[in-house]
């Protein structure tokens, strides 16, 4: 049965491949008759109905180009077979949809219909056994996302309704189209920006909601001739402006929703606690909706860790025999002090429950998730993305759903740092003080910026061979951390899975950071498996808390400087010429840290100036993988499509950030330190950007760089040249011919010219 409803699949999909070319070519010649095709609709409807400016009108950069939408079946595996070559076995069936033979037959339109029709049909028994997961993964890719829903390239739409009730609480609330010149969503020279930030400067808008539809793309030509990174092509912005303004975490009891909140309930978005369609499965028989539940168990008063995990079970009520609570129970009873203990039950925890519990109001609007293979941005404010982890703390999200999903998303709840299912215990112990010194941190002073996160896709990598770009600024440091350096792009040595153990076991580099900024953390809500191809930019996290050590001997110290509220934590620069040197004092905070002034400039959408870049290295399986052409080739392109990603902001005269980064993928990945600095300065010398290179105490290597550096530039060696010495290098490590690093190899061909 599996293998005819695969087969029935394939000779449908062939059909349809037929139909729609030939809907294609009708609509062509149709158009030819016409003359000339509709403008409005050539470049796409905006939500408020006219027409979105070009790329080239959104921005004068001379190197934003405007380049033809990836077809999604191309993004989707290492290769980029379409669906069709998957079924060259099987012939397509035959219909008839020629001019002379329509009489007494159904019309093109009608047999499409049927087609689909029938299309659908086969992917609900397709997901009655399980869904796609058995078929390729370009099929399956093609099958959802493609054929069954209409044409492989999208077609423009009449101007939609914004969901009712988009803005709770707002006489009118506007779906704002906002489009942007470059994938971090700079909006300053487009009417709809100018308007936002005006609004956010004291306008009476409440709330500002919207896509961008914009396909546009970033190239970085020093040189050579390579493909651009492709930014977002749809941006979405969930900015409830009233709340960035006001933001307190009430002590009354929230109003219930003025209107109906737009309730989406699919694998594209993210699936709230609050959804009427989220449910829970009761012991007894039965089920129950999921908000209400949790509304009754987080409304009675919780005084200790018991009530807690009481709490937690009511509406995860099947894991009554699986959570057991020892990480947590260990923490609340061992590691705070009875004043520690009584503060987070009498301030911090109602306040989290306060806010979690204004969820419909705060988060009105679907949030998309941001799906491999799609280049896009969403952006939220801090107190939203709050009340999302308040959710992912107490437990309450439903479960992802879709085999899909549960293979592809990372974790969203708190509850692996809850339980001791291995010997990591003091390393959950450690992040959950840094979670809980965020959450008592925004209950104190509820955030007023905002956050976003983009998904980058490089099409084709730089052809490196004939790059001709030189190395820029080099620094290199012994002793410093990467999150340190203020005013720096920080790399973050990635694991695949955005996050990787944070809500789990692990706290090496990517653990520890998102422990530390935990608005990282969102990521892990929204963001599906990097490809290899791909790159995720985190803009406008803060941080709030400072530790020591690594690894096994990670441990929380306090609260960053400024991260409790007590000091000033933002400059508004929201306009271009904002004073970017204000701040006041602030007072000592609760852990005892001294008072200092912080200030933090921000954008116009109320963004710190902070960018957090996430690639995931190669895990090095055989020895020699990471010198094979393709290993190398694969860790320059995941580089440079994080390097290359525009971070600047024209608005506020800033400049790209340098980039901070290290040993890359050098640990638990089995990557060679030299290698990988060498790889991630190629990238950086062709995206234009300086770097400073962290060597974790390792003065070897970090003299060997400098000196490398050094003669590169001396004897301006291009990227091409160091791309034809690295080449030589693999190939004699492979056969066992050299005994030194590619670090001294390259000095000794540049000491030779």
């Amino acid at each position: 049965g599996q293998w005819r409803r695969k087969r029935s699949v394939r000779r449908l999909m062939r059909q349809l491949s037929l139909l729609e070319s030939f809907r294609a070519k009708r609509r062509t010649d149709d158009d030819t008759v016409e003359g000339s095709a509709n403008p409005d609709l050539a470049g796409g409807a905006s939500v408020g109905g006219a027409a979105p400016a070009s790329v080239s009108e959104q921005s004068p950069h001379p190197t934003q180009l405007a380049q033809p939408r990836v077809d999604k079946r191309q993004r989707v595996g290492d290769t980029d077979t379409s669906c069709e070559d998957t079924m060259e076995e099987d012939a397509p069936m035959e219909l008839d949809v020629s001019e002379d033979n329509h009489q007494g037959k159904p019309s093109f339109d009608a047999q499409l219909e049927a087609a689909v029709n029938l299309g659908r049909a086969h992917q609900e028994d397709e997901d009655a056994v399980g869904g796609h997961d058995d078929l390729p993964e370009t099929l399956s890719q093609s099958l959802s996302q493609s054929h069954l829903h209409g044409d492989s390239s999208p077609e423009p739409s009449e101007p939609s309704e914004p969901p009712a009730g988009a803005a709770v609480g707002c006489e009118s609330p506007p779906l704002v189209d906002r489009q942007h010149a470059n994938s971090e969503g700079e909006a300053a020279d487009s009417e709809g920006g100018a308007a936002a930030a005006a609004r956010m400067d004291g306008g009476h808008s409440p709330t500002m909601m919207g896509e961008a539809d914009t396909a546009s793309t970033l190239s970085y030509d020093q040189g050579g001739s390579h493909s651009p990174v492709e930014t977002a092509m749809v941006h979405t912005i969930l900015i409830d402006v009233d709340i960035l303004r006001t933001g307190g975490i009430s002590d009354e009891e929230p109003p219930p929703p003025a209107g109906p909140v737009a309730d989406v309930w699919d694998d594209d978005h993210l699936k709230l606690p609050c959804s009427s369609h989220a449910g829970v499965l009761l012991p007894s028989g039965g089920s129950r909706k999921r908000w209400p539940l949790i509304c009754d168990a987080l409304r009675e008063p919780i005084r200790n860790h018991s009530e807690l995990t009481d709490a937690l079970l009511r509406y995860n009520p099947k894991m009554a025999n699986r959570w057991r609570f020892e990480c947590l129970n260990h923490f609340f009873d061992e590691m705070l002090t009875p004043a520690e203990h009584s503060r987070f039950f009498g301030e911090t925890l109602p306040g989290m429950v306060r806010l979690a519990l204004r969820l419909p109001e705060v988060c009105p609007a679907p949030i998309p998730l941001l799906r491999q293979g799609q280049p896009a941005a969403v952006t939220l404010s801090q107190l939203q993305i709050a009340c999302l982890l308040c959710h992912s703390f107490l437990c309450t999200f439903p479960a992802r759903g879709s085999t899909r999903a549960r293979k592809t998303l990372p974790r969203v709840s708190f509850e692996g740092l809850y339980n001791v299912w291995d010997d990591r215990v003091d390393q959950k112990l450690q992040k959950l003080r840094c979670f809980v010194a965020y959450f008592e941190a925004i209950v104190r002073t509820p955030p007023s910026g905002s956050v976003t996160v983009v998904r980058h896709y490089l099409p084709d990598g730089p052809a490196w061979g004939t790059e001709t770009a030189h190395f820029g600024d080099l620094s290199v440091s012994v002793d410093a951390k990467i999150e340190d350096l203020e005013q720096h792009s920080h790399v973050d040595f990635a694991n695949k899975f955005l996050g990787g153990g944070v809500l789990g076991r692990g706290a090496v580099q990517e653990e520890i950071i998102f422990a530390i900024c935990p608005e990282l953390v969102v990521t892990c809500l929204l963001c599906e498996v990097m490809h290899a191809k791909e790159t995720i930019v985190i803009k406008g996290a803060e941080r709030y808390s400072d530790y020591t050590g690594y690894a096994t001997d990670f441990k929380w110290v306090n609260l960053h400087r400024g991260a409790d509220g007590a000091s000033e934590r933002a400059s508004d620069s929201s306009a271009p010429g904002g004073d970017a040197q204000g701040g006041v004092d602030g007072a000592a905070a609760a852990s005892g840290a001294a008072a200092s002034v912080v200030v933090v400039t921000r954008d116009e959408l109320r963004r710190a100036l902070t960018q957090v870049v996430a690639i995931d290295a190669l895990k090095i399986d055989r020895w020699d993988m990471q010198y094979s052409e393709r290993g190398v080739l694969r860790e320059l392109n995941k580089a440079f499509c994080g390097f290359a990603s525009p971070h600047g902001n024209a608005s506020l005269g800033i400049q790209p950030l340098p980039i901070a980064t290290g040993n890359w993928g050098c640990g638990a990945f089995g990557g060679e330190k030299h290698l990988k600095g060498v790889l991630q300065l190629m990238a950086c010398a062709v995206a234009g950007r300086s770097c400073v290179y962290c060597t974790f105490d390792d003065r070897a290597l970090a003299a060997k760089l400098e000196l490398m550096h050094r003669l590169l530039q001396e004897y301006e060696v291009c990227v091409a040249e160091v791309w034809g010495y690295l080449m030589q290098y693999c190939q004699a490590y492979v056969r066992s011919d050299i005994d030194c690093d590619v670090c001294k190899f390259i000095i000794e061909k540049c000491n030779a010219l």
